[in-house]
């Protein structure tokens, strides 16, 4: 057997055999990273879609709130959080949009 491995014909196929390998694991490891990829520039043009929604609705039913929210909305990576807030512009009250945001306020400030 150590004969057979020493022969030039045995590790020839032996290089193909692990280039082979290689590639398709190359091949693999792009497509796990192009998919990756895909899915996170998914994620975050959702996200930023939800924020510009989001930010608009305030800017035309509570204007008056804008100032505060605006701050909030762009640093937000929650969308179902984001969600709650576009919803919340549906409100004709501002006082119910002020206290959904003065609820998530709260912890970073610290009140």
């Amino acid at each position: 057997m150590l004969e057979l491995k020493q022969s030039s014909l045995y590790q020839a196929i032996a290089a193909e055999d692990i280039a082979e390998g290689e590639a398709r694991g190359i091949a693999k490891g792009v497509a796990q990273g192009l998919a990756q990829g895909v899915a996170q520039g998914l994620a975050q043009g959702k996200l930023d879609a939800e924020r510009e929604l989001c930010l608009e609705l305030v800017k035309k039913h509570h204007r008056g709130l804008l100032k505060k929210a605006a701050p909030l909305i762009q640093d937000c990576d929650d969308t179902a959080l984001l969600r709650k807030w576009i919803l919340g512009t549906s409100d004709p009250d501002c006082g119910a949009l002020g206290r959904l945001l003065d609820h998530v306020e709260s912890p970073k400030t610290g009140r």
